[in-house]
């Protein structure tokens, strides 16, 4: 239960392509769950860590006009150039695996950050994560804490079992993090006053020094509620989303054999976004078309995600 299954574990832990061998046994795995000597501030320091490096390798990936790198691959090469050895990167991210299985399969007191970091890296989900997903969390990661800039100042920040923000950024940041079109262009029904409805009044001390400065309440709100809350948002509406997708492509695919052909794309394409120009509808035919010259349901699914036009789908919904 801790690793959810070995299956999935592996698939996290092998690299296709390269030379680093992280493939283990079962034996060896079952061994690495129950070893385990993790706590929660020592994986959320290494989340930390890993959501810095990745938002700056994703800038270079996009700078350069590069797929982005998706998490898993970026964890793995994280542990190799953190400690070098082998041996010793794959006995530390078994570890990392072991801790956030043991702690995902606890019914309460799941700390949010380590389960939304589990369910990034898709251990449960065949050990393949999502990268719009991962995108996401990224994006609110860097509203909510500005401090991410400053890599220390993050970490140190990031690591405290509970971090309060205050409600005014909060909302502030929210707003931001939706109103970009790639997520739907505004914030879901209903999602602010999930999240202020925890806003509580806390009492902050005046700065040391301040003159005539006193104590006063503020109105402040749980990041991990504001993350867990964003998070599950955009999981509903990446399924309203995909629903919608499934939907259209049946109603495109005009013979029912489960396909589309070159006129349903274009027709497909039109319907979702009536600016994109044949030229375009040409590529991105070639861009996701199989050797069969027809695209079936998965290969439209990872154009529309690649393209940045998924959450494009809801006006159909």
């Amino acid at each position: 239960a801790g690793l959810a299954n070995n299956a999935a574990a592996q698939l996290l832990l092998k690299k296709q392509g390269s030379t680093l061998a992280f493939a283990t046994g079962n034996n060896k795995m079952k061994k690495a769950a129950a070893a385990a000597k993790m706590t929660n501030q020592q994986v959320l320091k290494i989340i930390a860590q890993v959501y810095v490096g990745k938002m700056e390798v994703d800038k270079q990936c996009d700078t350069n006009r590069r797929p982005r790198q998706t998490l898993n691959d970026y964890v793995r090469d994280f542990f190799t150039q953190q400690y070098g050895l082998a041996s010793v990167a794959k006995s530390k991210l078994l570890d990392l695996v072991a801790k956030l299985g043991a702690e995902v399969s606890q019914e309460k007191g799941v700390h949010p950050r380590l389960r939304i970091f589990h369910h990034l890296l898709g251990i449960d989900m065949g050990g393949t994560g999502d990268l719009d997903e991962c995108s996401f969390v990224l994006n609110a990661v860097q509203e909510l804490f500005p401090s991410w800039r400053y890599n220390s100042s993050f970490i140190r920040e990031f690591v405290q079992p509970t971090i309060l923000l205050p409600a005014e950024g909060v909302e502030f940041a929210v707003v931001k993090l939706f109103s970009a079109q790639k997520y739907g262009g505004q914030v879901p029904d209903g999602l602010m006053d999930k999240i202020l409805s925890k806003a509580k009044n806390i009492a902050v001390k005046a700065k040391p020094g301040t003159r005539g400065a006193q104590t006063s309440e503020q109105k402040q709100v749980d990041a991990d509620h504001v993350l867990d809350a964003c998070h599950f948002a955009y999981l509903e509406l990446e399924i309203q989303s995909i629903t919608s997708l499934m939907n259209l492509f049946a109603s495109c695919d005009t013979n029912g054999d489960g396909v589309l052909q070159y006129d349903e794309f274009l027709d497909l394409i039109a319907k979702i976004d009536a600016r994109v120009t044949p030229q375009d509808v040409l590529e991105m035919y070639h861009e996701c078309v199989g050797d069969d010259d027809v695209i079936d349901k998965g290969e439209l699914l990872g154009l529309i995600s690649n393209r940045g036009l998924k959450f494009a789908l809801a006006k159909f919904a």
